[in-house]
């Protein structure tokens, strides 16, 4: 009875052995990370964001090319954030759980079309169309928090023991018809894993995704047995952080909003869609992007979110927010590579171009000096309103004057600041440091120097003055 599965073992290392040759063929020609300038950047994100606590890490060809802690677990404490330093990972469990489904997918235990009823026949669908497809790409019809369906305080060791958080709750619209974010949709998926593998879903996981892939610090967050190793959740009040009190009971969404990681954990599981773990035909079912019944694109694979980055190269994503914590993953699909940042405080933020900011300064930089010099004021717009300022830039450091335009948004969180940081990561290439996370400032020297960039979908353009 278990040769098929030492076959499949077999052949997923034979997978596995020949794709780390053609990544051990790339690593030796790679130029070596820059965990200087990453370290300057976290430094720098920290102080301007305000931000207590802040973890990176960063995977390339089947490793871990960088990981590390910056700040404290919780303010005025002594306990420092390091690589193993857990958050909650709100959203982020998304595609932890997207990584088991399909695994069980992947050996034929999980039929992605099958309507739930023939999962759980209880669970309220007149439609069959609700399907672990569509739940994955947030096509259910199934409602996120809201009337009748909010957030429980009951704590259950089961998904199929927490549908009657949201069973009833009013559809949003008919399976398949349009997208609607549900982390209850996820749940409902958890709770067909469940029958579909005869184990509990923390039980699969554990098993099957944190064993099997290295993740000894990510685990369920269990508000009656808190970790000692979590940072302390915190919220922006008035631009400051403050210390917000204790987890509120996550157990109905386990699979959905439930664990805690770090970032470290989080590369290391993203192995599995670069190393052969799961099958070329696998990873191309979790990264092709589903639509809805009149087409339209829904940016959603199998749990994950699928785009490009400013290259126009593939990435997949996700990102989490919930109470006290921030986090996000993204992968290269290119280029065998991920990052991950997480932070421990609930921040308005463009987390995702901030974790792709840190990987092109750790992986993309030149190591070398630059000779630019612009200083002076700087015209341009930002979102199209006229936007003007100082600069000084020499060489690989300078700031930027914060346009007045842009500093009227930040005032609404509390958040004003004088002058953005910025770091040179290679030649024409910038990083710049924001309250709102870290964004890709391109810089070219002509007649006059001009920069562009974008900042939470809003274009900001400059140029030296004569």
């Amino acid at each position: 009875m278990y040769r098929p599965l030492v076959l499949v073992t077999a052949l997923m290392m034979a997978t596995a052995t020949a794709s780390q040759c053609q990544q051990r063929s790339k690593a030796a020609t790679r130029a070596a990370p820059d965990s200087a300038l990453v370290r300057e950047l976290a430094d720098l994100l920290r102080e301007t964001a305000r931000l207590p606590g802040l973890s990176i890490a960063a995977m390339r060809d089947d490793r871990v090319a960088f990981a590390a802690g910056f700040g404290t677990r919780g303010l005025g404490g002594d306990a420092r954030v390091d690589s193993t330093t857990q958050f909650g990972a709100a959203s982020l469990s998304k595609v932890v759980t997207a990584t088991a489904a399909l695994l069980l997918h992947q050996r034929g235990a999980l039929n992605l079309d099958l309507p739930v009823r023939r999962w759980v026949p209880s669970f309220p669908d007149i439609t069959d169309g609700i399907t672990p497809r569509r739940l994955a790409a947030h096509l259910s019809g199934l409602p996120h928090y809201g009337p009748g369906s909010m957030a429980s305080t009951a704590r259950f060791e089961e998904a199929l023991g927490s549908l009657d958080v949201f069973a009833r709750a009013p559809r949003i619209g008919v399976p398949g018809e349009r997208q609607e974010y549900s982390t209850h949709g996820i749940t409902l998926l958890s709770a067909i894993m469940e029958v579909a593998d005869g184990r509990p879903i923390l039980a699969l996981m554990d098993e099957e995704v944190f064993d099997r892939l290295d993740m000894p610090n990510t685990g369920p967050m269990r508000k009656e047995h808190p970790s000692a190793s979590m940072a302390s959740p915190h919220e922006h009040v008035k631009g400051a952080p403050v210390l917000l009190p204790a987890r509120r009971e996550m157990s109905y969404s386990w699979a959905g909003a439930g664990l805690r990681t770090t970032p470290a954990d989080l590369v290391r599981m993203s192995r599995a869609y670069f190393n052969g773990f799961l099958h070329d035909s696998t990873v191309r079912l979790a990264f092709r992007e589903q639509r809805a019944a009149d087409g339209s694109a829904t940016g959603v694979g199998f749990i994950w979110r699928v785009g490009v980055d400013w290259r126009g190269q593939p990435i997949a994503h996700h990102a989490g927010v919930n109470d006290g914590v921030r986090g996000a993953l993204v992968l290269f699909l290119h280029d065998s590579t991920s990052i991950a940042v997480q932070v421990n405080v609930r921040w308005t933020s463009s987390i995702e171009s901030t974790a792709m900011v840190f990987a092109e300064a750790l992986f993309g930089s030149d190591h070398r000096s630059r000779e630019l010099k612009v200083t002076g004021r700087y015209r341009g717009t930002f979102d199209g309103e006229p936007a003007s300022g100082t600069w000084s830039i020499a060489g690989d450091t300078g700031s930027i004057s914060v346009p007045e335009s842009f500093g009227r948004l930040l005032d609404r969180d509390g958040m004003r600041v004088d002058r953005f940081p910025v770091r040179a990561i290679r030649e024409g290439v910038y990083a710049i440091v924001t309250p709102w996370g870290l964004y890709r400032l391109a810089l070219t020297r002509n007649a006059d120097v001009t920069g562009e960039t974008m900042v939470a979908s809003r274009v900001w353009k400059l140029a030296s003055e004569p």
